[in-house]
This record gives C-alpha cells, sequence and structure tokens, in this order.
C-alpha cells in the first residue's frame, strides 16, 4: 500500500552529514532525495560565485603564508607573544601586511643561500691556495709576471714536466714550474712566465688538454697571495652578512 508522504526539510552542519545519513536510513520512515533534483525545495544548494571563489582561494592562500611565517618565526623566538589586530585591519590590511612581511623574508632567504654557495665555493680556492702560497717564489708576486694553475693526478707528473720543458723553448727560457701535493693523489701545478706571454701559453696549455685551475672572475689575474688574501676577507665578510641575516630573522620575529 502506497501511503501518503509528506516532505520534510533536515537542516543541520555539514560535518555531521556522514553520521547523520546512516541513522536516518537505519530509521526506515523517511525516503532521502537530492535537493538538487527536487527543484520547487525551498532550500537549494549554494552556487558560489566565480569572484567569491576566488575570494576563497586568496584567502587559502593568505593562510598558508600566515601559518609558514608563524612557522618559520616560532623557530626563532622561544615564548610567542599573543597577537591581536584591531577591529579596523580587515583582510586588506592583513593581506599588505602579510605580502610586505613573505617579501622581506624571500629576500633574505635568496641572500643567504647566495652567500652560502659562495662560501662552499670559495672554501675549495681558500684550501689550495693555502697550500700552494707559502711554496710560491718571489718571481710569481712581480707585476710583469703572470701565472698559471692546473691540478693534475700526481701519476701525470712526468707528462707535466715534459710539458714545462717545451714551455721553457717557448717562452724563451722564462718559464718556471712549480709543483706541490694537494692531496692523496692530485697535485697543483703553477706555471709563472712574463705576462706578455699570456696568450701563448694558454693556447698551448690548450692544445695539451691540460685542464686549468681558473680561480673566480675577480681574482683571476692576482698573484696567489693577493688573491687568498682576497677570498679570506671575502669568506669573513660573508660570514658577517649572515649573521646580520640571522639577527634580522630575529627581529621580525618579535615585532
Amino acid at each position: 500500500m502506497i501511503l501518503k508522504m509528506a516532505r520534510v526539510q533536515i537542516w543541520g552542519m555539514k560535518d555531521s552529514l556522514d553520521r547523520v545519513i546512516p541513522v536516518l536510513h537505519n530509521f526506515g520512515q523517511l525516503q532521502i532525495d537530492d535537493v538538487r533534483e527536487v527543484p520547487d525545495a525551498l532550500i537549494q544548494p549554494l552556487e558560489i560565485s566565480e569572484s567569491l571563489r576566488s575570494r576563497q582561494e586568496e584567502v587559502t592562500l593568505l593562510i598558508a603564508g600566515i601559518n609558514g611565517l608563524i612557522e618559520l618565526f616560532s623557530r626563532l623566538k622561544k615564548s610567542r607573544d599573543e597577537v591581536s589586530l584591531s577591529a579596523e585591519e580587515g583582510f586588506v590590511t592583513i593581506k599588505t601586511r602579510v605580502a610586505e612581511l613573505t617579501s622581506q623574508v624571500q629576500y633574505l632567504n635568496n641572500q643567504r643561500k647566495t652567500l652560502q654557495d659562495e662560501l662552499v665555493s670559495l672554501s675549495k680556492y681558500n684550501d689550495m691556495l693555502r697550500v700552494i702560497a707559502p711554496v710560491m717564489p718571489e718571481s710569481s708576486r712581480k707585476s710583469g709576471n703572470a701565472s698559471l694553475r692546473a691540478l693534475v693526478h700526481s701519476s701525470q707528473m712526468s707528462e707535466i714536466n715534459l710539458l714545462a720543458q717545451q714551455l721553457r723553448l717557448l717562452t724563451k727560457g722564462k718559464f718556471e714550474m712549480i709543483s706541490v701535493k694537494v692531496g692523496e693523489a692530485t697535485t697543483a701545478v703553477i706555471g709563472i712566465f712574463p705576462f706578455e706571454m699570456m696568450s701563448q701559453v694558454e693556447t698551448f696549455m690548450k692544445n695539451e688538454k691540460v685542464t686549468q685551475l681558473i680561480l673566480p672572475e675577480e681574482y683571476a689575474y692576482l698573484s696567489t697571495d693577493e688573491a687568498l688574501s682576497h677570498i679570506e676577507k671575502k669568506i669573513e665578510l660573508n660570514h658577517q652578512e649572515l649573521d646580520e641575516i640571522d639577527n634580522r630573522f630575529k627581529r621580525m620575529a618579535e615585532t
């Protein structure tokens, strides 16, 4: 027998939906329809406009940004004070503040990464030049002389000595070579010769497929002692700048 039915609408929180539906089914006295398929229902699903959807995504990203900044600064500050905003500070104000803070954090993080990468690179040159500098002859310090550096496997030294003889012929006896071990199986070779012969010597080394040890551009034409001094100062300066970045993060966390 078909019984006459009355339409009822049940309103509730969406979070409770998964728990409520099974209860209604078990009750056995209700027919549950999708409200979207009942055109004359008083309540219809909320259609979110494109502008509202865009704002919702914007707020979600903003909250994610705020949470990221909170996590960052909570690591820098042991005790975090309560932060309150006045009633006048709305969404636009918060968004502006977060954007400004995020921009500062990104700038400092990029600057820190650059300084750290420089330290990794400079430390390798610094360690090598520290070994080479004490054995450099006085002729390497003359302004009219140039020098080239190469790293070779220790087993190749006999070939390098032959190349040095050819370079002495090329420079009419003005080529001087020294070598020093910088590792268990690696030897640094340094050639010293008149500056005006730089092009000829470099071409010869290139043709012989000898890989030169090229310092960063700003140190390339300095003597070994000068390059070592400049690199050591740069390393010290980078550490000072990294300390200042850490201090800026701490000051930002306390404001």
